[in-house]
């Protein structure tokens, strides 16, 4: 064996570690998903306060941004 691959098989089983499929229960898939939900939720409520109509969300200073003189916001009326 080469010795580079002597230093990429370690590497590799570490990444695929980290990466794998995981035996999660039930339980915790739900609690994950509620929190995806929560934060979603929370995003969206910012940009719906803060900048619709807008291109972007500033979120710490609760303002918003457009990339160009008007917003690349389509439908608005």
């Amino acid at each position: 064996m080469r010795p580079v691959y002597l230093l990429l098989v370690p590497v590799g089983l570490i990444a695929a570690a980290g990466c794998g499929y995981t035996d999660d229960s039930a339980d915790d898939m739900e609690r994950m998903a509620q929190r995806v939900r929560g934060e979603f939720e929370h995003a969206w409520s910012g940009y719906r306060q803060y900048a619709w109509g807008h291109d972007a969300l500033r979120p710490l200073s609760n303002s918003h941004r457009d990339w160009y003189d008007q917003s690349l916001y389509a439908l608005r009326m």
